[in-house]
């Protein structure tokens, strides 16, 4: 049986979601598909194949190479990047039009946004041999204000204004097409905005999941010496890392003995730095910058607690990464975060008062877990019986129950 993965961004052994192609690619591969990737084009072409062909997996380079990422900053950004991803879609549908019959499976996963069309084409009634999967999805969610610096709203004030369009052109798609596409969506934001369009059916879960082998087979002990804190992520106003240095202050604050170390890069960075002096943090904070994906698993064994604020989540990867260890985690519950996540793993409020309120919250919470040996046991436990589920074997179960196996 054959399957196509679409995917603007392909990357081996990395996360986000540059490296989701490569984490479905194998597990398809694994269940004995013969898999093809299409991708756009890259300089490190000939470093990057003979890795996905060692795993028998064909990867396929159109058009050309573009600097956009998949998180770009500002207007322009936004915009240079849309121009960028449409290109490469009508690339990849005109391949798709003209595939191979035997394809039983093509199933988009490139950036994860539902506002980003996928580079299918008008599928024909006819056509009842290939099923077409389009997921997980995020960028559902609503544009965000509050606690935002001024230069960053220009971009919110933009990307909302994009939702109408973006769900027009969905809706215009799903009205041709003769047969429905098996959407996967990761927060119910997300599935509004499918439904508002006309894309029924499909299912909700994270974007990402965990190798099995890589699950952790024991519970954390309690927490003996001091709380160590860690936050994980782009030092961007939309995830608000200022508030996990306010979170340490505050603890320090309560006589916590507590100790955070900020995991990232980006243009906030020289902000926090002005915080952590402003608060007079010292020793109890630590700045590690960008440390490649395969050492986040150390950093999530050496903590004891994630923090997780961003105002607005699709997904949360950092979150299941830490489960997976065995790591609660402490943050806004919203979106992806309160969709998909049980609270016997990850606490924190639904809803965001003011800045304040929050990290007050959050540090009350960080504390209980803390001096609370047994409730942190069960969040421990919690975590990795949740994280035993999300494995991509499982992930790829739930897909094809869902949309059904090709003939």
């Amino acid at each position: 049986m054959k399957v196509i993965i679409t995917a603007y961004q392909a990357q081996a052994n990395v996360g986000t979601e540059a490296g989701l192609a490569w984490q479905w690619a194998k597990a398809y591969a694994d269940r004995g598909y013969e898999v093809s990737v299409l991708t756009q084009a890259s300089s490190d072409e000939q470093d990057e194949s003979h890795v996905w062909q060692e795993r028998g997996i064909d990867l396929i380079r159109l058009g050309k190479e573009s600097s956009s990422t998949k998180a770009p900053e500002g207007i322009r950004g936004l915009v240079d990047a849309a121009r960028a991803y449409r290109i490469w879609t009508h690339d990849a549908t005109s391949v798709l039009a003209t595939r191979d019959p035997d394809v039983g499976i093509v199933h988009h996963v490139s950036w994860g946004s539902v506002r980003l069309p996928p580079p299918f084409p008008i599928l024909r009634k006819e056509d009842t041999h290939t099923r077409w999967i389009w997921g997980p999805l995020g960028g559902g969610q609503h544009a965000i204000f509050r606690g935002l610096t001024v230069g960053a709203i220009p971009s919110e004030l933009f990307r909302s204004a994009t939702f109408p369009v973006a769900r027009l052109r969905l809706a215009i798609f799903a009205r041709r097409s003769a047969q429905p596409l098996g959407s996967i969506w990761t927060n119910m934001e997300s599935r509004a905005f499918l439904r508002k369009a006309g894309v029924l059916g499909g299912t909700m879960m994270l974007a990402d999941g965990v190798q099995e082998a890589l699950i952790s087979t024991s519970v954390r002990p309690p927490i003996s010496g001091p709380l160590n804190l860690l936050w994980l992520g782009r030092l961007v106003p939309s995830k608000r890392p200022d508030i996990a240095l306010r979170v340490l202050g505050r603890l320090v604050q309560m006589g916590v003995p507590v100790h955070l170390k900020v995991v990232g890069a980006g243009p906030m960075a020289a902000k926090l730095e002005r915080i952590a002096r402003d608060l007079d943090l010292g020793d109890a904070y630590e700045s590690v910058g960008r440390v490649p994906w395969a050492e986040t698993r150390a950093l999530h064994q050496g903590a004891d607690l994630l923090l997780f604020h961003s105002m607005r989540d699709s997904s949360c990867p950092s979150v299941l990464e830490a489960a997976s260890q065995g790591m609660p985690t402490v943050g806004l519950r919203v979106q992806g975060f309160g969709s998909a996540i049980p609270e016997t793993l990850a606490f924190g409020p639904t809803k965001l008062v003011n800045s304040r309120t929050l990290v007050e919250e959050l540090a009350d919470e960080c504390a209980a877990l803390y001096y609370d040996a047994q409730r942190y046991a069960a969040a421990s436990t919690a975590a990795l019986a949740f994280a035993r589920t999300q494995t991509w074997n499982e992930k790829l179960n739930r897909i094809l129950s869902t949309v059904g196996k090709p003939r």
